[in-house]
């Protein structure tokens, strides 16, 4: 995982759960090597999704709505300067992903 291999997420959306397992383990890392908080929120993001779907599995209306909020947000947050622009970028990333987690009960 590199950040083009994140970026690609952004742009084509969650492709399967072994590479949101990876991404949220290299932006922990990115995050504690850098000192970039923007990394630890997308950690913490992608470590959401995983646990959604290790609980219960997505149903595809969740999926969609993450797949919109990533392609919609992502590559911005990853692009974004000042660090503290895309720090918060990164958090309203993070916050819209676990809401459409604490809904997704509507969509079964």
């Amino acid at each position: 995982m590199d950040e083009f291999e994140l970026a690609r997420i952004g742009q084509e959306g969650i492709r399967d759960l072994p590479s949101l397992v990876e991404a949220a383990r290299w932006c922990w890392g990115q995050s504690e090597n850098t000192g970039d908080a923007r990394y630890a929120s997308l950690g913490r993001a992608f470590d959401a999704i995983v646990a959604a779907f290790d609980d219960q599995g997505l149903p595809m209306a969740t999926v969609d709505k993450l797949n919109g909020v990533l392609r919609e947000q992502l590559t911005e947050v990853l692009s974004a300067d000042p660090p503290d622009r895309a720090v918060r970028l990164a958090a309203r990333l993070r916050e819209d992903i676990q809401d459409i987690i604490e809904h997704m009960d509507e969509d079964f």
